[in-house]
């Protein structure tokens, strides 16, 4: 079953969680932010820009979400090498510095995660010793990440999720449920206008589109980083919507197909969701009977998280991962996990 917990769901341990950020927040402070280096990796059809920091056997892997960029998760890699992990950050196909094809088809959610499972491969084939990969992914990268943990679970020690819908989950809200066709009605936009929508968000430039999904980018760098990436791609990250989205009526999910996803996309690798529970597109009964096709699996609650959640707690956000990773690479028991 899944675990559950929410910002207030374990009081008796509030001074360990006190203690825990406030170290983790001085940790922040002392370390250098950013990657150690940018590497080129080829992983078959394209070539991925990737974002590395540290040396080691453990493997952290960030998949960056819609209209972002590795730069989402340098706030978040100097904690990360500091607990022995190297971090892998890409910028996934599309995206900035990485290869944009030109043809919508190049962006099917299942060439996405071939991309994914390539540089895994890449960057754990000359290691010695016991590998540990961790896969880390939001929103658009959430749902390579899906796929990535359906058909190569041996890949994995374990699965972070955060604010992306399980497709088999998702779909079936979007056809019958008007509370979540509502709260993603910007699919119709992306999907079916892809001039309107890239001259739109132009027009609002990455503040406004942050500020129209309830949040807004502190560091003076990410923000640097997102206007370069926008000014860069913008029209192929958009082309991953009609990739993998079809919506025959521009006003209607009635017919809506996510037709690039497997029917039944059952994940068995310990999976961590972390959800912002103040998102705005995707509503928490997308958490509903997730764990008939996750078996093992907990679910953290942000409360006051809107869907970027990365974005708005990086540093809770990266302690609870720490403490995922080191229960799920233990041979044959359960990832157990205090929330917030």
């Amino acid at each position: 079953n899944a675990e559950y917990m929410g910002v207030t769901g374990v009081t008796q341990t509030k001074m360990v969680r006190v203690v825990g950020v406030v170290v983790l927040l001085l940790s922040l402070a002392c370390l250098s932010q950013g990657f150690d280096r940018i590497e080129r990796v080829n992983v078959g059809e394209v070539s991925l820009s990737v974002g590395v920091s540290g040396s080691s056997n453990k493997k952290m892997v960030l998949l960056h979400g819609f209209p972002e960029g590795r730069s989402v998760w340098e706030d978040h890699a100097p904690l990360f090498v500091s607990n022995g992990y190297q971090v892998i950050a890409p910028d996934l196909r599309g995206y900035n510095d990485s290869d944009c094809p030109e043809e919508v088809s190049a962006y099917d959610v299942n060439k996405l995660a071939e991309d994914v499972h390539q540089l895994i491969v890449h960057y754990t084939k000359s290691a010695k010793g016991k590998q540990t990969v961790i896969l880390v992914a939001h929103d658009w990268g959430g749902q390579v990440a899906w796929i990535v943990g359906h058909k190569f679970p041996h890949l994995l020690d374990g699965l972070v999720i955060q604010n992306s819908p399980h497709p088999n989950i998702l779909l079936p809200l979007m056809l019958n449920d008007p509370e979540q066709q509502t709260a993603a009605k910007y699919l119709n936009l992306f999907v079916n206008h892809q001039t309107t929508s890239y001259y739109l968000l132009s027009s609002l430039g990455y503040k406004g589109a942050y500020a129209a999904w309830g949040t807004t980018p502190v560091s003076e760098q990410l923000k640097q980083d997102l206007r370069v990436s926008w000014e860069k791609s913008l029209p192929t990250q958009l082309k991953w919507y009609p990739a993998n989205v079809r919506i025959p009526s521009s006003f209607s999910f009635k017919d809506m197909e996510m037709f690039t996803y497997p029917k039944v996309c059952d994940v068995h690798v310990p999976t961590l969701i972390q959800w912002g529970a103040a998102d705005v597109m995707y509503l928490e009964k997308n958490l509903q009977g997730m764990e008939e096709l996750v078996p093992d699996l907990t679910i953290v609650r942000y409360e006051d998280g809107t869907h970027f959640v990365n974005v708005d707690k990086p540093v809770e956000i990266t302690n609870d991962i720490l403490k995922f990773a080191a229960a799920a690479v233990l041979k044959g028991k359960q990832p157990q996990f205090l929330g917030h």
